[in-house]
């Protein structure tokens, strides 16, 4: 019971010793700044200011971020727009052969090849389709016939035809 009175006097101090504490003078001593109003404000401007600063370059840094962002989506779309363009440009090139023509011209459209072979032909001219400079047409025949087995009247109703177009057109044209 000894034992535990004395640790009890030492956890619980007796009141002779609170008041000995309360006399000792502290040993810290405070010391108080002095700011005057106008160092007050400069200090606080100056705070304000770093912050300001602070703030606009993080702006700009974000500006210059986000720009950048754009640039790069910019250059993907552009890249992916010549891709399209040169894949049209080989579809064209494609679709365009003349190969693919005849082709499409002979078996969808029933479009019959024209011969290797042309004569020119000078029909005479009558009365009713007169016309300044003759009239050319193109038929097809074998190399061994010449001029002078063509058929007349197998040829002559293109021939007319034709001119007859001609001077119609003439006739409009002079009418305009």
């Amino acid at each position: 019971m000894v034992v535990t009175q004395n640790l009890a006097e030492k956890l619980n101090p007796t009141e002779n010793d609170q008041m000995e504490t309360l006399q000792q003078p502290p040993t810290r001593s405070k010391k108080h700044f002095c700011i005057s109003r106008s160092q007050c404000f400069v200090f606080t401007s100056l705070v304000l200011a770093a912050f300001l600063t602070g703030a606009v370059i993080s702006f700009y840094c974000a500006q210059i971020f986000t720009m950048g962002y754009k640039m790069s989506k910019m250059k993907k779309e552009i890249a992916e727009i010549q891709n399209d363009s040169q894949d049209m440009q080989v579809e064209i090139t494609r679709l365009s052969s003349l190969d693919r023509v005849e082709a499409m011209a002979t078996q969808k459209l029933g479009m019959v090849a024209p011969g290797r072979d042309i004569v020119l032909v000078d029909a005479p001219l009558t009365k009713q389709n007169q016309v300044q400079s003759p009239v050319q047409a193109q038929v097809n025949t074998d190399p061994a016939i010449d001029e002078e087995n063509v058929d007349p009247e197998k040829s002559s109703w293109v021939i007319e035809a034709i001119t007859q177009l001609v001077s119609y057109l003439e006739q409009h044209v002079k009418a305009c």
